[in-house]
C-alpha cells in the first residue's frame, strides 16, 4: 500500500460525499457534471491534527438553484461525517493465552 491508512481514511469522507451528490443528481435528473466535489482539510501543525474537513460543492451555472440547500443537506447525511460528529469508542483489547507445560 503506497498511501498511509490515515490518508485513505480521510479520502473516504470526500468520496462518500461525492456518492451522495451523484445519487441526488440522478434522482433529480440533474447532470452530475454540473457539480464538482472537493475536500479541503484544515491542519494544525502543532497538534499534528486535522481540525476541519471542508466539503466544497462547486455548482455549474445550469444547476437548479432550488436544489442548492437540499444538496448541502444530502452531503450532511454522509455516514462517515456522522461517525466523525459522534465518534465511536476505540478500545484496545489484549487476550492472554495460558499454556500448561
Amino acid at each position: 500500500m503506497d498511501e498511509s491508512p490515515f490518508l485513505i481514511f480521510l479520502a473516504t469522507a470526500g468520496m462518500s460525499s461525492a456518492v451522495y451528490v451523484k445519487d441526488f443528481c440522478t434522482q433529480k435528473d440533474i447532470p452530475f457534471n454540473l457539480v464538482k466535489v472537493s475536500q479541503i482539510m484544515e491542519y494544525e501543525a502543532k497538534a499534528n491534527l486535522i481540525t476541519a474537513i471542508n466539503i466544497q460543492l462547486e455548482l455549474g451555472e445550469d444547476f437548479p438553484v432550488k436544489y442548492k440547500e437540499a444538496l448541502k443537506n444530502v452531503v450532511a447525511l454522509c455516514p462517515i461525517k456522522k461517525h466523525l460528529d459522534t465518534p465511536p469508542d476505540f478500545n484496545v483489547i489484549t487476550d492472554h493465552f495460558l499454556v500448561n507445560c
